[in-house]
């Protein structure tokens, strides 16, 4: 069974991100709070990678290989990321920065986020830092699945309560020992190995709602949880804005609207408009920087006022609707499309 909802939110999840590069683009024009509150958008990410582990196990197979499952993420993440990547290599060296190194070509092959260097994880297109972190995901799922299967119901369980502590554990002891700053940036935040846990969270989730493991949760209270979340990060150490504040918000909210579709209630987040923005959101993802990167570039941002601010911000989003949209469809649906062909044809008897 789909789960219309969760492709809607991915769209809310992708506009969190937004407002967080939004904020860096005008940090200089908005007060402490503002800025603040733009940053926690950091989160969004932690919802992707949650959710990533949470749909990757309710659409598992029982005959799925790990060779079909690679493959299957392969067509689905590389061709939109490649597009972009020379997107971001080209808006780059238009600027006047030397693009083309080893650094843009770790970026290319998503092996970015295992280097602490900022100018390393966030070389060539800046975002694809977390889709080095999907990658080492999607190489550990095979395994992983069994495993939780295994766990049995307590097990998941205790294990689900150790990662929501050890996301609160990670930032409190790296900014105890390393200071704010350090502990902000690459290993709470970038570091694949730390950003497992919210995958991992994902699996276990989904696991014990397939096999019947979970109370009902009112969609609406998980709703309250997310809005009081957000509130509550305004005022938390910032090393635990990107993951710990909202890691139990967006369970929650994940697992409240799987149950929701599986009774047939209805949802805004399932209706035509949100599950098409939430189709683009991968594409969405790949080149809202870029658009706020080019128009930073050709717009004088400290000169304007709250008009121009509100100009820009809806120049943006329009211009990075209509690229997501062209990216999404003439790029990662076909070319998606073609590569799993490719990989039937080769392989009938293997199920992609």
């Amino acid at each position: 069974m789909r789960l219309h909802s969760l492709t809607g939110l991915r769209a809310v999840g992708a506009g969190l991100v937004f407002f967080n590069h939004f904020g860096d683009l005008f940090h200089e024009h908005f007060s402490w709070f503002v800025n603040r509150s733009l940053t926690s958008g950091r989160c969004g990410v932690s919802f992707f990678f949650i959710l990533s582990g949470f749909v990757l196990t309710w659409s598992a197979r029982s005959r799925d290989t790990p060779g079909s499952f690679y493959w299957r993420r392969f067509a689905r993440i590389f061709p939109a990321h490649a597009v972009a990547w020379g997107l971001a290599v080209a808006i780059l060296t238009w600027q006047g920065v030397q693009a083309l190194d080893l650094r843009s070509l770790g970026s290319l092959l998503q092996l970015q986020a295992w280097f602490p260097d900022p100018a390393w994880h966030f070389a060539g297109n800046a975002v694809a830092w977390s889709l080095s972190c999907e990658a080492f995901f999607y190489l550990l799922f095979p395994a992983l699945i069994p495993s939780v299967e295994r766990l049995g119901r307590h097990g998941r369980r205790r294990v689900a309560l150790g990662l929501v502590a050890l996301a609160f554990a990670v930032p409190a002891v790296t900014q105890l020992f390393w200071g704010p700053v350090s502990s902000s940036t690459w290993l709470p935040y970038v570091f694949p190995g730390v950003r497992l846990i919210e995958f991992a969270l994902g699996i276990v989730v989904a696991t014990a709602l397939l096999r019947g493991e979970l109370p009902r949760i009112p969609v609406r209270a998980a709703y309250v949880s997310g809005a009081l979340g957000l509130v509550a990060m305004q005022w938390l150490p910032v090393s635990w804005v990107p993951v710990a504040s909202m890691i139990v918000p967006f369970t929650l909210i994940l697992v409240a609207r799987a149950q929701a579709d599986r009774a047939g209630e209805a949802s805004i987040f399932s209706g035509r408009v949100w599950v098409r923005l939430g189709e683009w959101s991968f594409a969405f993802y790949l080149l809202h920087e870029l658009v706020l990167r080019v128009l930073g570039a050709l717009v004088d941002v400290d000169a304007l006022d709250a008009l121009g601010i509100a100009s820009v911000t809806g120049v943006a989003l329009a211009g990075a609707l209509a690229g997501s949209a062209a990216l999404y469809t003439f790029i990662e649906r076909p070319a998606e499309r073609r590569l799993r062909d490719w990989w039937s044809t080769r392989h009938p008897a293997v199920p992609i």
